[in-house]
């Protein structure tokens, strides 16, 4: 609308990969959103070429004050950090606040376990999402939208017979023996691999 700002918080790599396709969606629509970067997102935007801010939290904090903050989103992420710190800003200024999961249960019981840090929305990836978040905050009055894995729409249009072929390249694996990724999170995921 106009001159309005749409405010959108990274934080941790899961966070930032599930909330880009969003600030994507809303610059396609027209929106006018801000992206502000801190802790590993800083760097992780830089590597893929995002354009973002990087300010203070008081800056944030006064831009969230504004007239022209129309809403303010952010990652849920370790540690908290300046999205968490700037609901009961935006709650205060009369901001509407969406939260986006990038998994299950991301952060529900601890950075963001605190009534004083429950969004006005949460977008979580699927019905499983939605019912830890409702069992987790109980007597939350926001509501829960079921979005479907963010992340993963940029496999969508993935060439999975070439990536495949590639792989099986890669690796010298001739034979058409079926291969088993584990995928942890975080720890050790690339000592297994």
């Amino acid at each position: 609308k106009g001159d309005s700002v749409i405010l959108a918080v990274v934080k941790d790599p899961g966070g930032t990969n599930a909330v880009l396709p969003v600030v994507e969606g809303l610059r396609k629509r027209g929106g006018n959103v801000r992206l502000l970067a801190n802790g590993a997102a800083v760097k992780l935007l830089v590597e893929k070429g995002v354009a973002h801010e990087n300010f203070s939290f008081e800056d944030a904090a006064e831009l969230v004050r504004s007239s022209s903050c129309e809403f303010f989103l952010t990652s849920m992420c370790s540690d908290g950090g300046i999205g968490l710190d700037l609901i009961p800003v935006a709650r205060d200024a009369g901001v509407l606040t969406i939260a986006v999961q990038d998994f299950w249960g991301a952060r529900l019981k601890k950075e963001f376990g605190d009534p004083t840090f429950w969004p006005d929305f949460l977008l979580a990836p699927d019905e499983v999402g939605a019912q830890l978040v409702r069992k987790s905050w109980v007597g939350w009055c926001g509501q829960v939208l079921v979005t479907g894995w963010i992340a993963f729409d940029q496999l969508a249009t993935l060439d999975c017979d070439g990536a495949r072929s590639a792989f099986r390249e890669q690796f010298a694996l001739r034979e058409p023996w079926p291969v088993v990724l584990f995928a942890g999170q975080i720890e050790r995921t690339l000592e297994v691999l």
